[in-house]
């Protein structure tokens, strides 16, 4: 008691307060409590609701048609112009393979509000998309068709290709009275009445055939108002073939250093046209190829050293179909030519040179080069009365006689020279005695 007096309360009072307290801190936990209990089950029904309404916007963009009710709920109907049945569950629509021909009028059953959704069935992105149709003024069947391309390089031919061609097909619509944004496209590839995929706004698709054979590919398309025309066109898939390897060369057997050329021209292939063809080299048969593939048919190689090599040359395809041709060069030690000459007199001072029986190991005799010295006086005579011809032959005169020392030099392509000598006695003409002699007198 002499303690609560100093403090300055009594215990009372100090009981009742610590209740008040007491109770505020429980009515906040309480409402702390409810306030979150609140906040988690608005959450939970927030996901069930999303989980719910895209499962509803899923099933709807599965349906291909739909007919808005009164109610504003979206319910199947039959329809026999664009090649489906519907189930009543609300399930997803099964194919019957009916189809609209050109020029005739899908039947509705009376129904006017369908709407065509406008989406790709085979992309995520347009999954959550729904974009109605405009109304239509159109009341006949469209003039529709389609082009083709293939990424097949160098062909002049879209409706052919292999296994592992690419086809694009791009539905064209001639109409005047409604926009070709409007229209839907879809597309049986093997014309089997299977359709490979619902009726899409894009007018453009791609596609590769697996086996070979004569495909029938059908297009369909789809006006705003349930008109449905047809089209076909064909197209043949081939297996593809390797290339036929061919190469040609200047010289199969050639001296050391020569250079030696290769054509492969005459390689070919059953798909691709000539120049979408690659070649590349292997210069020595050692397995490892020494060019990069290039599309060029001219090529050369010097070979430095003596021996036989097994050149291999490998033809490829677009498509990597590769076929291969070979040949052996032998590389020999290179000799100089054999220099001869042969010398005819035709007059008192008029002669006749010739070197044609000159020869080469390798250099054939069209291609060996000549020249001339018809008055050589030894080493320390550099000067040739000739430079370098490919004409083995020369005839002159000379100017006064005496004996005459007659030098030809023979080089081959390799630049490899030898040269003989041949020695003459031009006699003086009688016309030189007779002014030496009055000369005298």
């Amino acid at each position: 008691m002499l303690q609560n007096e100093q403090n300055g309360y009594d215990k009372p009072q100090f009981d009742s307060r610590v209740k008040h307290v007491m109770a505020l801190e429980n009515a906040v936990i309480l409402l702390t409590r409810t306030a979150a209990i609140l906040a988690i089950s608005l959450v939970f029904g927030l996901i069930f609701s999303s989980f719910a309404h895209a499962e509803a916007i899923h099933n709807l963009f599965i349906v291909p048609y739909v007919k808005l009710t009164p109610s504003g709920a979206a319910v199947l109907q039959p329809q026999t112009g664009g090649g489906y049945n519907s189930i009543n569950d609300g399930g997803i629509t099964k194919p019957i393979n009916t189809v609209v021909e050109a020029g005739k009028q899908s039947n509705f059953n009376g129904v006017s509000t369908y709407r065509a959704p406008k989406y790709d069935a085979f992309s995520n992105d347009s999954l959550n998309q729904y974009i109605p149709l405009p109304e239509s003024n159109v009341s006949t069947a469209q003039e529709v068709d389609f082009n083709i391309r293939t990424n097949r390089p160098g062909s002049n031919d879209n409706t052919a290709g292999t296994t592992q061609t690419t086809f694009t097909f791009t539905g064209i619509v001639n109409s005047k009275s409604t926009n070709a944004g409007d229209f839907e496209y879809r597309w049986d590839f093997e014309n089997d009445g299977e359709i490979d995929g619902y009726f899409s706004i894009f007018n453009s698709i791609s596609h590769i055939f697996k086996e070979p054979g004569q495909y029938t590919v059908r297009m369909e398309v789809l006006s705003p108002n349930g008109e449905v025309s047809a089209v076909t066109h064909q197209v043949y898939i081939a297996d593809n073939d390797a290339p036929q390897a061919y190469f040609t060369v200047d010289k199969n057997t050639a001296p050391q250093n020569s250079i030696i050329r290769f054509d492969t021209s005459l390689s070919n292939d059953n798909q691709y046209e000539r120049g979408n063809l690659t070649y590349r080299f292997d210069w020595n048969g050692d397995g490892n190829y020494d060019t990069p593939a290039q599309a060029k048919t001219s090529w050369a190689h010097q070979f430095r050293e003596v021996g036989s090599y097994n050149v291999i040359m490998e033809a490829a395809d677009p498509e990597g179909s590769t076929a291969r041709a070979q040949i052996v060069i032998n590389i020999l030690d290179d000799n100089a030519p054999s220099a001869a000459l042969s010398i005819e007199r035709l007059s008192d001072l008029r002669y006749s040179f010739d070197g044609s029986s000159s020869s080469d190991d390798f250099t054939p005799k069209n291609k060996l080069r000549f020249r001339w010295d018809f008055n050589y006086e030894g080493s320390n005579d550099i000067n040739f009365d000739t430079s370098w011809s490919f004409s083995p032959k020369f005839t002159g005169n000379y100017r006064v006689g005496g004996a005459k020392n007659v030098r030809l030099q023979v080089m081959d392509e390799q630049g490899f020279m030898d040269e003989t000598f041949a020695q003459i006695d031009v006699p003086w003409p009688e016309q030189y005695f007779e002014l030496v002699a009055s000369a005298l007198n």
